[in-house]
């Protein structure tokens, strides 16, 4: 059984905006926290857990974000819990490559190295 809630977020700091949904979608039990960016349809990245294996309730939340939500690209913390790393649908192994990796969303600006992770926006001294 899957249940989800969904909450529209705005989160602004200096000039920097994040604009999306965060969901929090229940499988059996397992509470996954995803995140969808508006300008980036059709992927999505699970916040929480961090370093989930590969399960029943992976291949549940992956084949309804696919077929539900519209989900292209998936995301997810590798085992150590640092950097996201994108999965190939199929398989839910890591994809290899540059273009794979997403180093913990952070971004540059006005002298502030911003961590856009779910539900936040912490500012960290340049």
């Amino acid at each position: 059984m899957i249940y989800v809630s969904k909450e529209r977020f705005d989160e602004t700091a200096d000039s920097l905006t994040c604009r999306g949904f965060d969901f929090a979608i229940t499988v059996n039990a397992v509470v996954f926290k995803v995140r969808n960016y508006l300008d980036r349809p059709g992927e999505f990245t699970v916040v929480s857990p961090k370093a989930v294996e590969k399960s029943p309730q992976v291949r549940q939340l992956v084949d309804y974000l696919v077929s539900v939500l519209g989900g292209q690209r998936m995301f997810f913390y590798d085992a150590h819990g640092e950097v996201c790393r994108e999965v190939d649908l199929q398989t839910l192994d890591f994809k290899a490559g540059e273009n794979a990796v997403i180093q913990n969303r952070r971004a540059i600006q006005n002298g502030h190295e911003t961590d856009v992770s779910f539900g936040r926006l912490r500012f960290f001294p340049a």
